[in-house]
C-alpha cells in the first residue's frame, strides 16, 4: 500500500547536466518533463531546505521529526562549482542533532543557494578517505552505520 508524501515531502532534485540543483513537485512532473530538465540525478526524500537562498523549511513544520533534533544528511549548492555536503549526529549525549530549519540555517550561514535533506539515523553517515568521520545512530542511541543500498560517491584526484 502506497503512503502518500505531504507537499512539503513531495519534492525531488534534480542535479541536472550542467551541474545546477534544484527541486521539482513529484506529482507535477512525468517522465517528459523531467527530461526536459537534461537530469544527470535525481534524488527523492526531501525536503527542500531552501531554493534560491529562500528557506522552504520553518519552525511550524507539521511532521514532528521536521521540528525535532535528529542525526541528518544533506546536500546543497553556493555556486556553479561548489557544493556542500552535510551530516549531523544525533540521539546522544554527545549531539542532539539538528532540526531541518537549524539545518537550512546552516546551509544559509556557508552562502547556498540550495539545499535538500536526505535522511538520518543511522542513514547519515558521511566517509571520507576510507573512514567513517561522524558517529551515526542506528536502533536508539547505539553508535553504529544503517545499511543501506543507496550513497551519493563523489570521487577526486588528489
Amino acid at each position: 500500500r502506497a503512503i502518500a508524501r505531504s507537499d512539503s515531502f513531495n519534492q525531488a532534485v534534480v542535479l541536472d547536466d550542467q551541474g545546477s540543483m534544484f527541486s521539482v513537485k513529484e506529482s507535477q512532473t512525468n517522465t517528459s518533463t523531467l527530461i526536459a530538465y537534461s537530469p544527470w540525478q535525481v534524488w527523492s526524500f526531501g525536503p527542500t531546505l531552501l531554493e534560491n537562498g529562500v528557506f522552504q523549511v520553518d519552525t511550524q513544520s507539521k511532521v514532528p521529526y521536521e521540528l525535532g533534533s535528529n542525526p541528518r544528511s544533506s546536500l546543497g549548492q553556493v555556486d556553479d562549482d561548489t557544493y556542500l555536503f552535510i551530516v549531523s549526529d544525533g540521539r546522544t549525549s554527545e549531539s542532539a542533532g539538528l532540526s531541518l530549519y537549524e539545518l537550512a540555517a546552516v546551509y544559509e550561514e556557508y552562502g547556498a543557494q540550495f539545499a535538500y535533506n536526505l535522511d538520518g539515523g543511522g542513514s547519515a553517515t558521511m566517509w571520507f578517505n576510507g573512514r567513517i568521520i561522524n558517529k551515526p545512530v542506528n536502533s536508539g542511541s547505539t553508535i553504529s552505520e544503517r545499511s543501506v543500498s543507496d550513497c551519493i560517491y563523489v570521487g577526486y584526484d588528489e
